[in-house]
């Protein structure tokens, strides 16, 4: 079961627009349940929109703030997206900073490949 972590910034008012590209886990390479877990440092100005292929998980939603500052998501708690991905779709998570500084987000990934 692959599993990765990715801790990007986000300038303030700015979009990232894959906080998994150049990841080797990028592309599936096989159908997979993908499970992703995320947490904010800043209060409700982070928000995330992913994708898996073509099809969106999730649009915009509030990413959770950390219960303590550089803990990081945790398994189950912070789980925001759980579905399956087909081979060859690419897994995007699109980071909006509406806040007026900087924002950093902790994402946890595991792929978890079916049958």
């Amino acid at each position: 079961m692959p599993a990765f972590s990715v801790s990007p910034d986000v300038a303030a008012g700015a979009v990232l627009a894959n906080a998994l590209a150049g990841s080797a886990f990028e592309f599936l390479s096989r159908d997979s349940r993908v499970i992703i877990a995320m947490t904010a440092e800043v209060a409700y100005e982070m928000t995330a929109t992913i994708q898996y292929g073509s099809e969106v998980q999730l649009e915009e939603g509030v990413v959770p703030v950390e219960v303590a500052a550089g803990q990081g998501p945790h398994f189950p708690d912070d789980v925001i997206v759980d579905e399956v991905g087909a081979a060859g779709d690419r897994l995007v998570i699109r980071l909006t900073n509406a806040g007026a500084a900087a924002g950093h987000c902790n994402i946890k990934v595991r792929v978890i490949p079916i049958g």
